[in-house]
Protein backbone atom coordinates (compact mmCIF):
# COMPACT_ATOMS: atom_id res chain seq x y z
CA UNK A 1 0.00 0.00 0.00
CA UNK A 2 2.73 2.62 -0.69
CA UNK A 3 2.05 5.69 -1.31
CA UNK A 4 -1.79 6.23 -0.03
CA UNK A 5 -3.46 8.23 1.76
CA UNK A 6 -6.21 7.76 4.23
CA UNK A 7 -8.08 10.29 6.17
CA UNK A 8 -9.24 9.34 9.60
CA UNK A 9 -12.32 10.96 11.60
CA UNK A 10 -13.25 10.31 15.45
CA UNK A 11 -13.65 12.04 18.02
CA UNK A 12 -15.86 12.54 21.42
CA UNK A 13 -15.13 9.88 24.05
CA UNK A 14 -11.35 7.16 23.75
CA UNK A 15 -13.72 4.90 22.84
CA UNK A 16 -14.65 6.32 19.11
CA UNK A 17 -10.38 7.71 19.28
CA UNK A 18 -8.24 4.90 20.93
CA UNK A 19 -9.35 2.31 18.34
CA UNK A 20 -8.87 5.18 15.60
CA UNK A 21 -5.45 5.57 16.26
CA UNK A 22 -4.80 2.13 16.30
CA UNK A 23 -5.91 1.82 13.07
CA UNK A 24 -3.85 4.37 12.54
CA UNK A 25 -0.62 3.21 13.77
CA UNK A 26 -1.08 0.07 11.60
CA UNK A 27 -1.66 1.43 8.53
CA UNK A 28 1.56 3.60 9.43
CA UNK A 29 3.44 0.43 9.12
CA UNK A 30 2.39 -0.26 5.42
CA UNK A 31 3.27 2.89 4.37
CA UNK A 32 -0.07 4.69 4.39
CA UNK A 33 -0.04 8.15 5.20
CA UNK A 34 -2.76 9.25 7.32
CA UNK A 35 -4.59 12.50 8.27
CA UNK A 36 -6.64 12.13 11.82
CA UNK A 37 -9.28 15.08 11.61
CA UNK A 38 -11.21 16.34 14.91
CA UNK A 39 -12.18 19.31 16.88
CA UNK A 40 -9.71 21.76 17.82
CA UNK A 41 -8.51 21.46 21.61
CA UNK A 42 -10.22 17.75 22.13
CA UNK A 43 -9.55 14.52 23.33
CA UNK A 44 -9.22 13.40 19.15
CA UNK A 45 -6.01 16.07 19.05
CA UNK A 46 -4.43 15.71 22.22
CA UNK A 47 -4.31 12.24 21.56
CA UNK A 48 -3.20 12.29 18.16
CA UNK A 49 -0.78 14.11 18.75
CA UNK A 50 0.69 12.45 21.34
CA UNK A 51 1.07 9.54 19.07
CA UNK A 52 2.70 11.94 15.87
CA UNK A 53 -0.22 11.66 13.67
CA UNK A 54 -1.00 14.61 11.67
CA UNK A 55 -4.07 16.61 12.21
CA UNK A 56 -6.47 18.97 10.78
CA UNK A 57 -8.97 20.63 12.62
CA UNK A 58 -12.61 20.99 12.25
CA UNK A 59 -15.42 22.58 13.98
CA UNK A 60 -17.59 20.51 14.85
CA UNK A 61 -20.48 20.59 17.05
CA UNK A 62 -22.82 17.88 18.88
CA UNK A 63 -26.48 17.90 18.21
CA UNK A 64 -27.98 18.04 21.47
CA UNK A 65 -31.35 16.79 22.29
CA UNK A 66 -32.18 19.24 24.54
CA UNK A 67 -33.62 22.45 23.35
CA UNK A 68 -30.86 25.44 23.91
CA UNK A 69 -29.92 27.91 22.11
CA UNK A 70 -27.02 25.81 20.37
CA UNK A 71 -30.27 24.22 18.18
CA UNK A 72 -30.61 27.45 16.09
CA UNK A 73 -26.65 27.52 15.54
CA UNK A 74 -25.81 23.92 14.79
CA UNK A 75 -27.36 24.22 11.17
CA UNK A 76 -24.88 27.03 10.41
CA UNK A 77 -21.60 24.98 11.86
CA UNK A 78 -22.72 21.70 10.39
CA UNK A 79 -22.56 23.35 7.10
CA UNK A 80 -19.28 25.17 8.08
CA UNK A 81 -17.82 22.15 8.79
CA UNK A 82 -18.79 19.72 6.13
CA UNK A 83 -17.30 22.94 4.28
CA UNK A 84 -13.83 22.80 5.79
CA UNK A 85 -13.61 19.22 5.97
CA UNK A 86 -14.05 19.30 1.59
CA UNK A 87 -11.28 21.70 1.70
CA UNK A 88 -8.73 19.19 3.92
CA UNK A 89 -10.19 16.64 1.77
CA UNK A 90 -9.28 18.51 -1.84
CA UNK A 91 -5.76 19.15 -0.58
CA UNK A 92 -4.64 16.11 1.47
CA UNK A 93 -6.51 13.89 -2.06
CA UNK A 94 -6.92 10.33 0.20
CA UNK A 95 -7.28 7.28 -1.33
CA UNK A 96 -10.08 6.50 1.36
CA UNK A 97 -11.87 8.20 4.54
CA UNK A 98 -12.08 5.86 7.99
CA UNK A 99 -15.15 7.16 10.35
CA UNK A 100 -14.67 5.28 13.65
CA UNK A 101 -17.92 7.03 15.42
CA UNK A 102 -18.57 10.04 17.24
CA UNK A 103 -20.30 12.88 16.02
CA UNK A 104 -16.96 14.92 14.68
CA UNK A 105 -17.00 11.48 12.00
CA UNK A 106 -20.30 12.88 10.54
CA UNK A 107 -19.59 15.82 8.65
CA UNK A 108 -16.16 14.57 7.42
CA UNK A 109 -17.40 11.67 6.30
CA UNK A 110 -20.29 13.24 4.33
CA UNK A 111 -17.57 15.59 2.66
CA UNK A 112 -16.09 12.45 1.63
CA UNK A 113 -18.84 11.09 0.26
CA UNK A 114 -19.22 14.52 -1.85
CA UNK A 115 -15.67 14.11 -3.37
CA UNK A 116 -16.21 10.52 -4.12
CA UNK A 117 -14.19 8.93 -1.70
CA UNK A 118 -14.38 5.38 -0.61
CA UNK A 119 -15.70 5.18 2.94
CA UNK A 120 -15.01 3.10 5.83
CA UNK A 121 -16.48 2.79 8.74
CA UNK A 122 -15.60 1.22 12.01
CA UNK A 123 -18.16 0.85 14.95
CA UNK A 124 -17.54 -0.33 18.26
CA UNK A 125 -20.38 -0.70 19.78
CA UNK A 126 -23.30 -3.88 19.98
CA UNK A 127 -25.79 -0.78 18.52
CA UNK A 128 -24.33 1.39 15.94
CA UNK A 129 -24.14 5.34 17.17
CA UNK A 130 -25.95 8.22 14.83
CA UNK A 131 -22.69 8.93 13.04
CA UNK A 132 -22.47 5.28 11.66
CA UNK A 133 -26.05 4.85 11.04
CA UNK A 134 -25.98 8.10 8.79
CA UNK A 135 -22.85 6.88 7.41
CA UNK A 136 -23.75 3.70 6.47
CA UNK A 137 -25.47 4.50 3.26
CA UNK A 138 -22.30 5.96 1.66
CA UNK A 139 -20.23 2.97 2.82
CA UNK A 140 -18.26 0.59 0.89
CA UNK A 141 -17.55 -1.45 4.19
CA UNK A 142 -18.62 -1.54 7.61
CA UNK A 143 -16.32 -3.31 10.47
CA UNK A 144 -17.91 -3.97 13.57
CA UNK A 145 -16.45 -5.14 17.18
CA UNK A 146 -20.09 -6.73 18.10
CA UNK A 147 -21.63 -9.31 16.19
CA UNK A 148 -25.11 -7.62 17.53
CA UNK A 149 -24.54 -4.50 15.26
CA UNK A 150 -24.84 -5.86 12.09
CA UNK A 151 -28.37 -6.67 13.11
CA UNK A 152 -28.51 -3.00 12.84
CA UNK A 153 -26.84 -2.12 9.61
CA UNK A 154 -26.83 -3.19 5.75
CA UNK A 155 -25.83 -6.80 6.15
CA UNK A 156 -24.18 -6.74 2.47
CA UNK A 157 -22.18 -4.04 4.19
CA UNK A 158 -21.09 -5.40 7.62
CA UNK A 159 -18.43 -7.60 8.59
CA UNK A 160 -17.10 -8.69 11.78
CA UNK A 161 -13.87 -7.77 12.75
CA UNK A 162 -13.55 -7.18 15.98
CA UNK A 163 -12.22 -4.09 17.86
CA UNK A 164 -8.66 -2.55 17.39
CA UNK A 165 -6.60 -2.54 20.43
CA UNK A 166 -3.11 -0.68 21.09
CA UNK A 167 -0.56 -3.13 20.58
CA UNK A 168 1.90 -1.55 23.07
CA UNK A 169 -0.55 -0.77 25.56
CA UNK A 170 0.37 -4.09 27.31
CA UNK A 171 3.69 -5.90 26.78
CA UNK A 172 4.67 -9.18 28.83
CA UNK A 173 7.12 -7.19 30.16
CA UNK A 174 4.93 -5.13 32.35
CA UNK A 175 4.20 -5.84 36.19
CA UNK A 176 1.54 -5.06 37.95
CA UNK A 177 1.35 -3.51 41.74
CA UNK A 178 -1.20 -5.84 42.95
CA UNK A 179 -0.64 -4.13 45.72
CA UNK A 180 -1.21 -0.71 45.20
CA UNK A 181 -4.87 -1.57 44.47
CA UNK A 182 -4.92 -3.86 47.65
CA UNK A 183 -4.79 -7.11 45.60
CA UNK A 184 -2.58 -10.20 46.45
CA UNK A 185 -0.56 -11.59 43.50
CA UNK A 186 -1.63 -14.91 44.15
CA UNK A 187 -5.21 -14.67 44.08
CA UNK A 188 -7.14 -15.24 40.70
CA UNK A 189 -8.32 -12.01 39.57
CA UNK A 190 -11.17 -9.89 37.69
CA UNK A 191 -11.17 -7.49 36.00
CA UNK A 192 -14.24 -5.41 34.95
CA UNK A 193 -14.71 -2.40 32.64
CA UNK A 194 -17.43 -0.54 30.26
CA UNK A 195 -17.83 2.41 29.00
CA UNK A 196 -21.38 4.62 28.28
CA UNK A 197 -24.50 2.79 28.43
CA UNK A 198 -22.67 -0.71 28.22
CA UNK A 199 -20.94 0.01 32.05
CA UNK A 200 -24.81 -0.15 33.54
CA UNK A 201 -25.71 -3.67 32.05
CA UNK A 202 -22.52 -4.69 32.96
CA UNK A 203 -22.86 -3.07 36.78
CA UNK A 204 -26.06 -4.92 36.79
CA UNK A 205 -25.15 -8.30 35.81
CA UNK A 206 -21.67 -8.33 37.86
CA UNK A 207 -22.96 -7.10 41.49
CA UNK A 208 -25.57 -9.69 42.36
CA UNK A 209 -22.67 -12.27 42.30
CA UNK A 210 -19.91 -10.51 43.93
CA UNK A 211 -20.04 -11.98 47.21
CA UNK A 212 -20.26 -15.58 45.73
CA UNK A 213 -16.65 -14.66 43.47
CA UNK A 214 -15.27 -13.57 46.47
CA UNK A 215 -15.78 -16.68 48.64
CA UNK A 216 -14.33 -18.57 45.51
CA UNK A 217 -10.90 -16.58 46.43
CA UNK A 218 -11.35 -14.29 43.12
CA UNK A 219 -10.46 -10.56 43.57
Amino acid sequence: MKNRKVIIAAGGTGGHIVPAISIAKELMKEGVQILFVGNRNSMEQQLAKRHNLDFAEINVQKFYRKITLAHIKFPFKLIKSIIDSKKIIRKFKPNAFLGAGGFVSGPVGYAAHLQKVPIFLQEQNSYPGATTKILSKYASKIFVGNHDAIKHLPKEKAAYSGNPINQNAVTEKDAINFEKFGLRADTKKIFLFGGSQGSVVLNNAFFPIISDLLKKGFE
